[in-house]
């Protein structure tokens, strides 16, 4: 079934001043967009790389080649780099699958609703089908290139454990921590432009805040004040097929994770007619 066949009309957001109410509409509008956000996710995996000649490869390519540089950069001493427990490049590989997914993640939710303000605009659905189709698509991503980490690691020789299948929870775990957070900034970057052209940069001083292609140092205090540290290195201990060092770490980041995305849900929720008119005037 189309998208196109999928939209119906919904209601709009309810009145906040009605807390319950909105509470409650919200989680039925949530429900409700479930078959037009499968519509949307499958019209958009048809489309993001029809015209690209080297299609799904692109999904993959980008930590494949982030790790061939980082490899060489170690290997030439450009940089000193921490010694790991495991060869560099399975290291480093094993962040940056991680690291790729939640920026993904992050960048998506302003993306996909700047792309559909003017269906927005005109027709009234559940907007949480964009969500929802945004997370099945960085989801997916994110197990492509799992699966790609235990092919080069196969090749490189690094023993291949059922324990890899663990980090499947970590990966979904940094896609809503990303879609959350994309969400809120999305929010804002809608109705101004400077906060889209600032997300480049805001990934960029994030990566380095972050244990992706070096090893976590325990007196790296503002390291470990991130939220995307202990996730992504429980996430590279199970892919390595380690006991997970900061394992509690990760299950607080997760059970705040559940209060950070409800806000920005519903936040979004909240401002949406705001948006829309903001856009449209």
């Amino acid at each position: 079934m189309s998208p196109a066949k999928i939209i119906t009309t919904f209601d709009s957001v309810p009145n906040g001043a009605r807390p319950l109410l909105f509470l409650r509409e919200s989680f039925s509008s949530l429900w409700r967009s479930r078959e037009l956000a499968w519509g949307l996710f499958l019209r958009d995996l048809r489309a993001q790389y029809r015209q690209a000649f080297l299609g799904y490869v692109w999904i993959v390519l980008p930590p494949l080649a982030s790790m061939l540089a980082w490899w060489f950069v170690q290997s030439q001493e450009v940089l000193r780099i921490a010694e790991t427990s495991v060869p560099y490049p399975i290291f480093a590989l094993a962040g940056l699958v991680f690291w790729d997914t939640f920026t993904q993640a992050l960048a998506f939710p302003l993306q996909q609703l700047q792309a559909a303000l003017p269906m927005m605009a005109k027709i009234r659905f559940a907007h949480e089908a964009i969500g929802l189709a945004a997370f099945l698509q960085v989801t997916l991503n994110g197990l492509l290139r799992l699966l790609l980490f235990a092919v080069v690691a196969g090749v490189m020789g690094w023993p291949i454990s059922p324990a890899m299948l663990l980090a499947v929870i970590p990966m979904i775990l940094l896609v809503l921590l990303g879609l959350s957070t994309g969400l809120v900034l999305a929010t804002a970057g809608l109705l101004y432009e400077d906060l889209a052209r600032s997300l480049p940069m805001l990934s960029g001083l994030w990566f380095v805040l972050t244990p992706v292609v070096y090893p976590l140092s325990p007196s790296a205090r503002l390291i470990w004040l991130n939220p995307v540290s202990p996730i992504l290195q429980t996430g590279r201990d199970w892919m390595l097929a380690q006991p997970a060092t900061h394992g509690i770490a990760c299950l607080v980041v997760s059970t705040g994770l559940i209060v950070v995305l409800l806000v920005a849900w519903l936040s979004f929720r909240s401002a949406v007619p705001h948006v829309i008119a903001r856009a449209g005037a």
